[in-house]
């Protein structure tokens, strides 16, 4: 068998997977209300110590001594309603959820002044928005989870490429483990002496 050949795979399947695997990431980035969901840990997902599937999004603040933390409030602290201290990734501040009720106080007087068929006109059209808003969400999710899919495929292909290679070279073997799962029957060679 060539071993540049071998080489040559080893290297762009090593290309591959890092490009897929930053792409997964760039998502995931975008989709930041996946959490409990990792991608698997064959598919070089966050199941390994350093980066465990439940990723803490809690926030870590510190403080003086014991009476600082008896005295802790942490909505005064983000500045947040208690609705919004579950979500570290968009927490609205007060200011921000007054003025979204004012709003949509000055928009719930506009449609009371507008007629039937104008009010009809503007419930379709956010409805419209919505779901589009949705599919688009549902579209994000759909490819992660195929581009994590298809990353744990190449990785499979690849070890069963890297087994055949390996079945190929001179010594004894044993048979550890069966093929199951999709993955490659593992070999263990015994050692030879060197003369």
């Amino acid at each position: 068998m060539n071993s540049g050949w071998v080489q040559e795979f080893r290297i762009e399947t090593q290309a591959f997977t890092g490009m897929f695997t930053q792409k997964i990431e760039r998502l995931r980035a975008q989709l930041h209300q996946i959490h409990s969901k990792g991608v698997p840990a064959a598919a070089g997902g966050y199941d390994s110590d350093e980066n465990s599937a439940e990723q803490s999004t809690k926030h870590l603040v510190f403080v003086e001594g014991d009476a600082d933390v008896a005295a802790f409030k942490p909505t005064k602290y983000f500045d947040t309603t208690k609705e919004h201290l579950d979500q570290p990734h968009n927490r609205q501040r007060k200011r921000a959820v007054a003025a979204a009720a004012d709003a949509a106080a000055e928009q719930a007087a506009e449609l009371s002044s507008l007629s039937r068929k104008q009010v009809i006109a503007v419930a379709r059209a956010e409805r419209k928005s919505k779901k589009r808003a949705d599919r688009e969400l549902s579209g994000k999710y759909k490819e992660l989870e195929e581009r994590q899919e298809r990353l744990l495929k190449l990785r499979r292909t690849a070890e069963h490429f890297e087994s055949q290679r390996n079945l190929l070279s001179k010594g004894r073997r044993v048979k550890v483990a069966d093929a199951e799962g999709g993955m490659p029957a593992k070999f263990k060679w015994t050692q030879q002496r060197s003369k």
